[in-house]
């Protein structure tokens, strides 16, 4: 049995519902461990996922498993390995774990995405909005919301945000870590006639994470197409990708914080009504354009959108300023410091 105390982490991630939950987690795993603080997970049965936390005590529930299996592995593993403090990042929070929350005497630290519903978590970590859009119906004082507590990469935030160019070389296509909705091969299919692409030689980078499962139809498309494409799987470091573009077209998940802290010009097309939300309030603080998910079949909103993009210097150059300024690359030293004043 641990001697030390320990962080549970409970997160599920899958192609289904994307991996930026697992890659979130991972990063605040590792930054508590500079802090001298261990951590383990419980997650869904995913290949992708137990290879992500391959350097954490990682516990897998089965494939199938009701409440009463989850709360007695929850259970176990707080006595197993001495947890103080359980982190929650769910898409949804069903009754029977918030009943469990509210009756355990741990300290419950819980991640949301869109408005706060919440009376079993000692803290609340949501930086997908800006604060006075948020509605709170309980005492959240010293919870971590809004973007200065973004969640980035350690590498990621080393690095300076890129210098806007008047010319359009380079476009990335990043949708995750699994583009559940396919959006890869459905953008580029749209570009596949685009004649400004090639008047201006534009290079299309196409990076496909690690669950994503179109590399085939990909490989199709560009043998089959005029467009100078180049498709990147198996990246070590997908901020390299970023800070080589001129401009990106990714979903409204963490690529698109990440894109933001670098201050590459984006184009986001969100895979649900999570990504919708915190994308639309980045692009009402002029930070970004936005397709929303009932336009995301209008192609000639998209060509239109991603024309204006290419053409308009003083937008991109905008966005450019807008968005470093709101993401400065603090946020997990700031999340790791509200967790450890608990």
């Amino acid at each position: 049995m641990p001697e030390s105390f320990y962080f549970l982490f409970r997160l599920n991630g899958s192609h289904k519902i994307g991996l930026g939950h697992v890659f979130r987690c991972r990063e605040l795993a590792n930054q508590l461990k500079k802090e001298g603080k261990e951590s383990v997970f419980i997650v869904n049965t995913d290949s992708v996922v137990e290879s992500l936390l391959g350097d954490f005590e990682t516990i897998q529930l089965p494939q199938q498993y009701n409440a009463e299996e989850e709360l007695s592995l929850i259970k176990k593993t707080v006595q197993d390995f001495n947890v103080v403090s359980i982190v929650s990042d769910l898409l949804d929070y069903p009754d029977y774990y918030t009943r469990y929350l509210r009756g355990t005497k741990l300290e419950i630290i819980s991640f949301h995405e869109t408005q706060i519903k919440d009376n079993f978590s000692n803290k609340i970590i949501n930086y997908n909005s800006f604060q006075d859009s948020l509605e709170l119906p309980i005492d959240i004082s010293g919870s971590c919301l809004g973007p200065k507590f973004c969640i980035l990469p350690y590498d990621l935030i080393k690095k300076s945000p890129i210098t806007v160019k008047p010319k359009v070389k380079r476009i990335l296509l990043s949708f995750g870590g699994s583009d559940p909705a396919n959006y890869s091969t459905y953008f580029l299919n749209l570009l596949g006639n685009l004649n400004t692409l090639y008047k201006h030689s534009i290079e299309i980078v196409v990076h496909l994470g690690p669950s994503n499962t179109q590399l085939t139809q990909i490989e199709a498309l560009a043998d089959e197409s005029n467009l100078n494409l180049t498709i990147r799987t198996n990246v070590k470091s997908l901020t390299d990708l970023m800070i080589e573009s001129d401009l990106a077209v990714c979903s409204g998940g963490n690529t698109m914080y990440e894109l933001c802290f670098l201050g590459v010009p984006s184009i986001i097309l969100p895979q649900n009504q999570h990504q919708q939300y915190f994308s639309s309030e980045l692009e009402k603080n002029n930070i970004l354009k936005l397709i929303s998910l009932d336009k995301i079949e209008s192609k000639d909103l998209i060509i239109k959108t991603l024309l204006e993009m290419i053409e308009n210097f003083e937008l991109r150059r905008s966005f450019n300023k807008e968005s470093t300024q709101v993401f400065d690359g603090n946020g997990l030293n700031r999340v790791v410091d509200s967790i450890l004043s608990l």
